[in-house]
């Protein structure tokens, strides 16, 4: 998030995947997280293909999204939470597994991203 200040946590409308044919189905994921998100917020808004959802986190916990077999993703894009600007992710790391128990790290923002 925006700030090292003590946040309402994060946002995130859309997450969109994008392997070397095009976008990836989102339809073949489903996404979970270990926070307490509200049912309204919870984190298969951050897949649903809908713009105007969001997966909010107060905790600012990681968002697990899993695939129904293995995808090649070569890029990805997000669309922020429209609620407020502060829980918008300007730094982050997307990690890749094939067991779900062994990370790889294949992107890592480190300085804010502007939103």
């Amino acid at each position: 998030v925006r700030s090292a200040l003590p946040t309402s946590g994060v946002s995130l409308a859309e997450l969109t995947f994008y392997g070397p044919a095009g976008e990836i189905d989102k339809r073949r994921g489903s996404a979970t997280s270990d926070g307490m998100e509200l049912p309204a917020d919870g984190p298969k808004m951050a897949i649903d293909g809908k713009a105007a959802t969001t997966w909010t986190n107060p905790s600012l916990v990681p968002l697990e999204v899993a695939f129904d077999s293995p995808v090649g993703i070569v890029a990805f894009g997000f669309t922020t939470g429209g609620s407020s600007s502060l829980r918008d992710p300007v730094r982050w790391q997307l990690e890749a597994s094939s067991d779900g128990m062994d990370w790889t790290v294949a992107h890592s923002q480190t300085a804010d991203y502007p939103t």
